[in-house]
């Protein structure tokens, strides 16, 4: 409830109702110091839902039990990168039966084709592929490509895989687009009903000058500003980034790319001046 002001945070968002661990943790086992059993989301959801029958609904469900430490219900937590490995996989495994149950029971009222469920993930997790954890400062593809589904309402959208440079800001013009609303002004998103398409994207770490990554099309670089360093990998032919080819990249291309990231990192603090939390 009071992790990184939750609740000064959701108001501001405008939600009208929240049901936070402290609320609905009874009965329900946690995970580790920060989860709780996914299951115990399930009923406040049902309820909140029957409601508020006759009217437009907006629900975001926030798991967790795929956080550090990734401790699985009624185990010790696990130690070792193999082991919580296994214990994160097994507990998706788990988050991925309650979003069955909450969908099955959408069907049961026959309500699921006319809602749009997305399912995402803030970011990746790391267990040593490139000798980094969790996900702070992993700018590599195991912590910032996340998987996106989009469940859309029978017959408005084709089926298929878009394989276009997509982010989580892309969200909020697709709803728009999907509930046939109008807005005025510019959001920085690009709806995935349009064929307007990202060029490209930019990641940075938690940590102000940790890492920062810039992708173009199949081609990704990560600039670190504490080492003053650029990796440059073709992700078309090696997805795992096992291959640094910045000293193939002509000198000026490079610099080039070094420019990019770090007048990102400069708009964001131009914006946000507590960026500046790692110095």
């Amino acid at each position: 409830e009071h992790f990184e002001g939750r609740r000064g945070l959701i108001d501001n968002m405008g939600f009208e109702a929240a049901y936070f661990k402290e609320q609905i943790a009874e009965q329900y086992r946690s995970s580790g110091y920060f989860g709780l059993d996914e299951m115990a989301m399930v009923q406040p959801f049902k309820t909140w839902w029957q409601q508020s029958e006759g009217r437009p609904r907006f629900v975001f469900m926030l798991t967790s039990m795929t956080h550090h430490p990734y401790q699985e219900l009624g185990r010790v937590k696990p130690t070792g990168m193999l082991a919580s490995k296994s214990a994160y996989l097994n507990n998706l495994n788990y988050t991925d039966r309650m979003m069955g149950d909450v969908l099955s029971w959408l069907q049961t009222r026959n309500e699921l084709d006319n809602t749009v469920v997305i399912i995402t993930g803030d970011h990746g997790e790391s267990f040593g592929e490139h000798q980094l954890n969790q996900h702070d400062s992993v700018p590599y593809e195991e912590g910032v490509r996340v998987p996106l589904a989009v469940k859309f309402p029978g017959g408005k959208v084709q089926v298929g895989h878009d394989t276009a440079l997509r982010q989580h800001i892309d969200l909020l013009p697709t709803v728009i687009d999907l509930a046939g609303a109008v807005m005025t002004g510019e959001l920085p998103g690009k709806s995935l009903l349009r064929a307007d398409r990202h060029e490209q994207l930019i990641t940075s770490c938690w940590w102000a000058d940790s890492c920062i990554s810039l992708i173009s099309g199949m081609h990704k670089s990560i600039y670190l500003p504490g080492r003053d360093q650029l990796l440059h990998y073709a992700l078309g032919e090696d997805l795992q980034e096992h291959r640094d080819i910045a000293a193939t990249l002509p000198a000026v291309e490079r610099n080039q790319l070094i420019y990019e990231a770090l007048r990102h990192r400069a708009s964001v603090r131009l914006l946000y001046p507590s960026y500046l939390n790692s110095e």
